[in-house]
Order: structure tokens, then C-alpha cells, then sequence
């Protein structure tokens, strides 16, 4: 099976097919996913922009990586819950799209790196860190996720 054969497989189901068919039921699963999205990327770009010192400077890392973390990971929930009924819409589009393959990419990059460097650094002992790695990591998450955001914005106009 190729992955032609899947994507058409893909639209083809009733899920698949009801997005297309259905008025309604396509853009809101659009806004719900893009409700997602700004419940991921708003806590995210709050903590990197606390460990870059831009913002809550008073406030230790931690506990603003903590007292945002239940919205950043509803927002991923939400986006892991939409993304797929999304591509099953439009799985032959999303496939050929040649910005489709980079996104997949970032977000595996921007996973990897949220939940096993990230995490690590923003919980670290004040100074065991070196401020050039906690930069490195907050301009890195930022890039990466804004980048999922905007590979996700290709695909639909490319």
C-alpha cells in the first residue's frame, strides 16, 4: 500500500467523508483546533519568554512552567484529538503537500525537545544551566512549534 493508497483509504471512511460532506462540521473542527493551538503555543512562548528574562522575572522557572503546563498539554490534547480527523478530511491534499513532510518533522522535533530537554531545563537548579543552553532551548521551542503553526498554514495554502 502506498501512501496515496492510505490517503485515499483515509477519505474514504465515514469520518472522512461526513468532514467533506457536512457544512459545519469541517470549520469547526478547524476552530477547535485552532483553539488548541493557542492553548499549546500561548504557555509555551510564556515560559521561554521567561527564561529568556523577557517576562515574570520575580517568578522562578518552574513555577511558571508548572502553573502553565495544564493549558499547554490541553492544547496538545486538543490538537493530537483534531489533527487526524482533520487529515482524514483531506488526506490526499495533506500528503501531496509539500509542506506536509516538514511539519511532521517539527513536530516530532518540537516534541522531542519540549518534553525531554525543555522540561529538564526549566526544572533545573537555579545556575546549573548554562544561560547560553537556556536560550538556545527557549529560541529552539519557539521556532520549532511556530513552525508546526505555520507548516500546518502551508499546507492549506500550497
Amino acid at each position: 500500500m502506498t501512501l496515496d493508497d492510505f490517503a485515499e483509504w483515509c477519505q474514504r471512511t465515514p469520518v472522512g467523508h461526513s468532514l467533506r460532506s457536512v457544512v459545519w462540521e469541517h470549520p469547526v473542527l478547524e476552530i477547535v483546533h485552532y483553539g488548541g493551538l493557542v492553548l499549546l503555543f500561548g504557555p509555551v512562548l510564556i515560559v521561554n519568554l521567561r527564561l529568556l528574562g523577557f517576562v515574570l522575572r520575580g517568578v522562578p522557572v518552574a513555577d511558571v512552567a508548572d502553573g502553565v503546563a495544564r493549558w499547554r498539554n490541553s492544547g496538545l490534547w486538543m490538537l493530537f484529538a483534531t489533527g487526524p480527523l482533520l487529515f482524514l478530511a483531506n488526506a490526499m491534499k495533506i500528503v501531496n503537500a509539500p509542506f506536509f513532510a516538514i511539519k511532521m518533522v517539527l513536530l516530532i522535533a518540537a516534541l522531542i525537545l519540549q518534553f525531554r530537554v525543555h522540561e529538564r531545563v526549566t526544572h533545573a537548579a537555579e545556575g546549573s544551566v548554562s544561560a547560553a543552553k537556556v536560550k538556545l532551548v527557549a529560541v529552539s521551542s519557539v521556532a520549532l512549534w511556530l513552525g508546526v503553526a505555520l507548516g500546518g498554514m502551508a499546507i492549506e495554502l500550497f
